[in-house]
């Protein structure tokens, strides 16, 4: 019997979902399911089979789950600023059970859906791990991954069903942390309050190991499990360990975080009269204020998963990417 599947993942032109498949189809058939706008540069370097189509409409599904063994489902729509709530619902919701549906007519034999660590809270001074009894859904993209989980998960006794929880997911190819890299290297950058909160960056390679250990492997089917770093750090230590290697000094000074909630209804106020990304955003003060800390005990003695990059050198080969690309 081969030991070769045929995978499909979705999000595939992303950045955890090009990693991901650079790293399978080294030994297994994979369909990359990506949307008309998407670039497939990369994929097309891997020789994959590309599926143009649309998770938020079912005709273009059409034979999509077929002959498939496994499917990771990694599409999402990620947290932007000013992006209307039907985007995010449409996406993460109705385009998770539309593929949920589509693999249900085939024989699946493992389901592997990529949530997110962020969903799961609120943090109460100690590690969270998968035995929450309720969801963080301080904003619309929260609110929407965990009605997407909610749909997955009340398929289990369908399909064989795995749930990854990453968090906060760093390295080559990821766009959305490069304005964070760039406002440090330049030094355009200062901490809101203390910096004390936590934060569990996850160098994607390790992310990646997670999924690798959940695949096909009967211990994980109907389980939860969250992928992250080790322990967490702060988000001082976070910007001072990028600041470090670019070899630059940051303002020691802080801004106040009263002074900046007040002034971000009135910056994001313009932005919104006047088009453009402000400064000072909900979601930037979140990434100051809101712990994230997590415990992966049920990943390591389950899955035998082990991170391997710590931040430091995480962030070192980042900015090396960054730099070879011409991006900082």
């Amino acid at each position: 019997m081969s030991n070769i599947s045929n995978i499909l993942v979705t999000g595939a032109s992303g950045f955890i979902g090009s990693h991901l498949v650079e790293n399978i189809v080294k030994k297994h058939n994979v369909r990359c399911l990506v949307r008309v706008n998407s670039d497939t540069t990369f994929l097309k370097k891997l020789g994959v089979e590309i599926n143009i189509g649309d998770l938020t409409k079912k005709q273009t599904l059409h034979g999509i789950t077929k002959d498939i063994d496994v499917v990771f489902h990694l599409a999402a729509q990620m947290r932007k600023w000013n992006l209307p709530e039907n985007i995010y619902r449409d996406i993460n919701v109705t385009g998770t059970k539309n593929i949920l549906e589509a693999s249900l007519k085939e024989s699946i034999d493992q389901f592997i859906h990529c949530s997110t660590a962020s969903i799961i809270g609120p943090f109460k001074g100690k590690p969270l791990n998968e035995t929450y009894t309720s969801y963080n859904t301080r904003n619309v993209y929260n609110k929407t991954k965990a009605e997407a989980e909610k749909i997955v998960l009340s398929h289990k006794n369908s399909i064989p069903i795995t749930v990854i929880y990453p968090d906060l997911v760093f390295g080559p190819r990821n766009f959305n942390y490069l304005p964070l890299f760039r406002a440090i290297k330049h030094k355009k950058i200062q901490l809101i309050g203390n910096g004390d909160n936590f934060h569990q960056p996850t160098f994607v390679s390790d992310i990646i190991q997670g999924f690798m250990l959940v695949f096909k492997n009967k211990k994980a089917i109907g389980e939860k499990f969250i992928i992250a770093s080790e322990k967490p750090i702060t988000s001082r230590e976070m910007i001072y360990t990028i600041a470090d290697e670019f070899d630059v000094k940051i303002s020691p000074l802080h801004i106040p975080l009263n002074l900046a909630k007040m002034s971000r209804f009135v910056i994001e106020g313009l932005g919104q009269m006047l088009n453009y990304e402000p400064p000072l955003t909900q979601a930037i003060i979140d990434f100051f204020t809101v712990n994230h800390a997590y415990d992966i005990s049920k990943a390591k003695k389950i899955l035998g998963y082990k991170p391997r990059i710590n931040f430091k050198d995480g962030v070192k080969r980042t900015i090396e990417w960054y730099t070879e690309n011409n991006l900082l």
